[in-house]
């Protein structure tokens, strides 16, 4: 079990798939390691290493067999929630059963994430006064807007990229009110630094399969970095 500072503030792990895929078909089933396990299985592997509890939200019947080979129990998810596309309230409506104050929702489309880093960021939330926490990666670059015009100043004379730094969104993982998102449908309000707290992970466990180019350099990027020495 991980840390729990506070009785009434702990957080349960959801690991949330879907087959139904468009830019990269049933992504999560087709081989994905150098011995042919999928991503889902790779995700799975992640979970069973956590100290919080932990569940498969699922309601594909291939999604579902992996995970009980898995021995991880699973949040069922109804049609309605696979199949919705926007509505947060309705995806993530086996919320409705979880048993603890906060949840944490994994993408499944994150193979480099680590059980450290999940477990890490649990505790983090757990001890420290939080509304909310969401997973960045720190970018330094020269940035610019839409008219092409620098976002920050910098000095031309010394181009050092080291002190300039913008945050970006993982999309590796969300922590939330259980009770706020049943009520409101909502993660976060972005009004606070609390709400969410932005919490920074490497960016190689931020890497994001979204599309069929993805899986192909992230698959890629598994086998070599199983094999280097």
């Amino acid at each position: 079990m991980g840390v729990q500072v506070n009785p009434n503030k702990n957080v349960t792990v959801y690991l949330t798939a879907r087959l139904s895929s468009q830019r990269a078909p049933r992504k999560m089933i087709r081989p994905f390691t150098e011995n042919g396990e999928s991503l889902f299985e790779v995700m799975c592997h992640t979970m069973r290493q956590l100290r919080y509890p932990c569940f498969t939200a699922v309601g594909d019947d291939e999604l579902i067999e992996i995970g009980k080979k898995m021995t991880l129990p699973n949040a069922h998810r109804t049609r309605e929630e696979v199949d919705g596309d926007g509505n947060l309230r309705m995806i993530y409506g086996f919320l409705e059963r979880c048993e603890t104050s906060h949840a944490m929702i994994i993408s499944p489309c994150t193979p480099f994430l680590t059980p450290q880093v999940i477990n890490d960021a649990c505790d983090y939330f757990c001890k420290n006064d939080l509304m909310s926490l969401t997973s960045v990666t720190k970018e330094q670059n020269w940035f610019f807007g839409r008219d092409k015009k620098p976002l920050f100043e910098f000095d031309v004379y010394n181009m050092n990229s080291k002190d300039l730094c913008l945050y970006a969104m993982a999309n590796a993982f969300e922590v939330f009110s259980v009770e706020r998102f049943l009520k409101e449908s909502i993660f976060y309000e972005f009004n606070r630094p609390e709400d969410p707290y932005l919490y920074e992970i490497p960016k190689i466990e931020a890497v994001d399969i979204n599309d069929e180019d993805d899986f192909q350099l992230a698959s890629l990027m598994w086998k070599g970095r199983q094999t280097s020495p």
